[in-house]
């Protein structure tokens, strides 16, 4: 019973009768059809219509063209923005340590102008004027406790007090 069954039935079972069927192309005619519409004639447009890209083919070619003109241009962009930073970071680094260098001798100098007007103050100066000399006598924003003492040390700095504390006239004050 399932031996007939399958004699009869099978659907995979080819029911041309020996004869093979030839495939059917689409967007035209069978071949046999060709013959009996020209013949020869129609079947050679057939291939050119085959090799002819569609619309949509065609857009994504153009598509993939663009998108890797993109990425070229931005692969160069890049490089390009990696060069200017690199040029820049150096040029950076070169005016900081020339202005390192500036300042470094601008401080030398200055201590240098400082030490040789404080020695001159000492061996010169009244006892005052080296006071003066070495207590920071500008003038503070806000500071209202200290400035008196400022003001009187000013004061003394700019009188001529010798170191008894007896004015250069003869005159204690």
């Amino acid at each position: 019973m399932n031996g007939d069954m399958q004699d009869s039935e099978d659907p995979f079972a080819d029911h041309s009768g020996g004869a093979a069927q030839e495939p059917l192309e689409l967007g035209g005619p069978p071949a046999a059809a060709a013959d009996s519409y020209g013949g020869e004639a129609h079947a050679a447009e057939e291939p050119e219509d085959i090799f002819q890209p569609s619309a949509l083919s065609l857009w994504e070619q153009e598509r993939k063209n663009e998108l890797a003109d993109r990425i070229a241009k931005a692969k160069e962009g890049k490089q390009q923005a990696l060069q200017q930073g690199k040029s820049d970071i150096e040029g950076f680094y070169r005016q900081r340590d020339d202005n390192i260098k500036k300042a470094k001798a601008q401080y030398r100098t200055d201590e240098k102008d400082t030490r040789a007007e404080l020695e001159a103050v000492m061996k010169n100066g009244s006892l005052w004027e080296k006071v003066g000399k070495m207590a920071n006598l500008q003038p503070k924003a806000a500071d209202g406790k200290t400035a008196r003492m400022r003001k009187l040390l000013i004061q003394l700095k700019t009188d001529k007090v010798d170191g008894d504390g007896t004015a250069k006239g003869g005159k204690k004050k």
